[in-house]
């Protein structure tokens, strides 16, 4: 007897699992669309809700608009093969947290000519963006940035047991206020 209920007890905790990690690769497959089809409002529905409480969703969804496309440059997220890696799933504190890792490719295209510019920006481009190769097109001037992002999967009281995300870029104050020093460093970020 108490054999068939350490079986059923660890079938009950794999499958528990499994299925927290299935719901989460389709939502992150459907965030990952919504990004490509720039349909931020149904994005910001699956943003972990924290980074609200430092800006306010429609500041963001602004910002998200003017980021895409503003008076000196048009960003495209291309669509890739994103080819999802998800870490296990860490309980820290109460929460759990999950980071994902993907293919991810933007085109960058200035509204102006560039000139003599386009090779600061360039070198600009390759020294900030961490962890991506840039390239240009020197006859269309269009720059693309190829590499991996990562993003944090939370399922905590604020989120009422649901999974909601947040993109991880580096080592931003943002990320600090939103997750903690603690947590951060228990993820290895």
């Amino acid at each position: 007897m108490k054999i068939k209920i350490t079986i059923l007890f660890v079938l009950a905790s794999v499958l528990g699992f499994s299925q927290t990690l299935e719901s989460m690769k389709v939502e992150v497959q459907k965030i990952y669309d919504l990004t490509i089809e720039k349909k931020y409002d149904i994005i910001l529905e699956s943003t972990y809700p924290k980074i609200f409480e430092i800006v306010p969703k429609q500041a963001m969804k602004e910002a998200m608009d003017n980021m895409f496309d503003n008076d000196q440059m048009t960003l495209t997220i291309e669509k890739v093969n994103p080819d999802f890696t998800f870490a296990e799933i860490l309980i820290i504190e109460g929460a759990k947290y999950c980071i994902i890792e993907h293919n991810n490719k933007m085109t960058m295209k200035f509204k102006e000519e560039l000139g003599e510019g386009k090779e600061f920006i360039l070198a600009s481009l390759n020294e900030s963006m961490t962890g991506y190769k840039v390239t240009l097109d020197e006859k269309t001037e269009v720059f693309t940035v190829d590499g991996k992002a990562k993003m944090i999967a939370i399922s905590d009281k604020l989120t009422n047991g649901t999974w909601k995300y947040v993109n991880y870029n580096g080592e931003s104050p943002m990320m600090e206020k939103v997750l903690g020093k603690e947590v951060l460093k228990k993820l290895g970020l």
